[in-house]
């Protein structure tokens, strides 16, 4: 599909490379082949990370968030918390609940992995950096990250 349709330019057949990409990488990590998943990560964001379009944009955070836990799993923490960094500034100021979504999880992830590295203070103050950014947040995706963070 992804090859079949990959010259096209017609937005719904991009989306639709765009999904094939990204569930491409999650198979492989189903199968324990997480270098590959990487791999297809980066194809999906290099590919369709200069695009404006949502649906697009969407994908491109899932694909990186995707890589941060990756890179995580692989215990190349400094290299996830970069992937975070990298979806954050991308997408931080997207108005778009799906790219709020992702920032508020990179923000909560990269809580995370700061303490494993145990950069507590950093940590501490990436949670409050989430709190106060999405703290007054409506929809539950977000205030569920709210939640996670306190």
């Amino acid at each position: 599909m992804i090859e079949y349709f990959s010259n096209s330019r017609e937005l719904v057949l991009q989306e639709q490379v765009a999904i094939a990409l990204l569930n491409k990488g999650v198979v492989l990590g189903q199968l324990s082949r997480l270098e590959d998943e990487l791999g297809v990560y980066d194809q999906l964001i290099e590919r369709f990370g200069g695009s404006r379009e949502l649906v697009l944009q969407e994908q491109v955070a899932q694909a990186l968030f995707n890589k941060g836990i990756v890179l995580g799993q692989l215990s190349r923490l400094k290299d996830a918390l970069g992937v975070y960094d990298q979806l954050i500034e991308r997408f931080g100021d997207g108005r778009e609940l799906v790219l709020q979504k992702s920032v508020a999880m990179s923000l909560l992830n990269k809580g995370i992995v700061l303490g494993q590295l145990s950069c507590l203070k950093d940590a501490l103050g990436v949670y409050d950096q989430l709190i106060e950014r999405f703290g007054d947040g409506r929809e539950l995706v977000l205030q569920k990250s709210v939640a996670m963070s306190l």
